[in-house]
């Protein structure tokens, strides 16, 4: 077979010699390619695990961030919780029910304030046609019917 595969590459014609120098040179070349081949297999294995290694990063940052984002609400919550339970200690004692929604009032108040800190914030919407804005809001929204139905937001 290699002879065979010789002869057609080099040809019938020519010295032995001649012969076994090209395949000498056609030996070099095929290990220079088998050398070439392993470079870039070696390559692609070191790019393969520098982006697993990318990855367990950003894995390990979004849960990182994640827990500080939270840690900042939940503190941010904190507050509220006391003021909820003052305004029911308050009421139990006085049994005065308007201060209580007046607390009420003043802690929910307060939890708005602190959500537009966290860029929540409240909006009227129903009736109102749908734009671009309420598009992020919706768009696990389930079928409703016809291309009217979905142009405006659902009242109710």
């Amino acid at each position: 077979m290699e002879q065979k595969c010789s002869n057609q590459i080099l040809g019938e014609s020519g010295s032995v010699s001649e012969k076994n120098e090209q395949i000498e040179v056609l030996k070099r070349i095929i290990e220079e390619k088998e050398k070439e081949a392993k470079e870039y297999y070696a390559h692609r294995a070191k790019l393969e695990a520098d982006f697993e290694k990318y990855k367990k990063r950003l894995d390990r940052e979004r849960e990182e961030w994640t827990k500080f984002a939270n840690e900042d609400l939940m503190k941010a919550i904190l507050p509220f919780i006391d003021n909820l339970e003052r305004a029911i200690s308050y009421a139990e004692e006085t049994e005065n029910f308007q201060s209580l929604v007046e607390g009420l009032r003043l802690t929910i108040k307060q939890v708005q304030q602190s959500l537009n800190k966290f860029g929540l914030s409240r909006t009227v919407s129903i009736g109102k046609p749908f734009t671009e804005e309420f598009q992020k809001d919706y768009l696990k929204m389930e079928e409703i019917g016809s291309e009217k139905e979905r142009s405006r937001l659902p009242e109710g």
